[in-house]
């Protein structure tokens, strides 16, 4: 459904960029921190700086889950906006006939 795709997309988007900012203002402590490493819950709370990693890491898995950003273009671009479908890639056995 193209409405799913669109809120799909815009939401993997601002999470994306919501982590770039996130990983801009904090700085390396949003990559490297003290403490327990990340999801070990052994030693005790997670410290501040493994959570945003953790939270800034797991945005990128927004583009992916659910079909990538590109598969939600193309249901948007042929579904919403009426464009042509992307021409099929040639199966292997047909570029060869195609290149001899």
């Amino acid at each position: 459904m193209p409405d799913g795709s669109l809120g799909k997309l815009a939401n993997a988007l601002a999470a994306q960029q919501f982590a770039n900012l996130a990983w801009r203002i904090i700085g390396p402590d949003a990559l490297a921190w003290a403490g327990a490493p990340l999801g070990d819950a052994a030693h005790g709370a997670t410290p501040p700086g493994a959570q945003w990693a953790k939270d800034a890491l797991f945005t990128l898995s927004l583009s992916i889950a659910g079909g990538t950003n590109e598969i939600q273009r193309s249901i948007i671009a042929e579904r919403v906006l009426g464009l042509p479908r992307e021409p099929a890639v040639p199966a292997a056995a047909d570029r060869a006939a195609l290149a001899s």
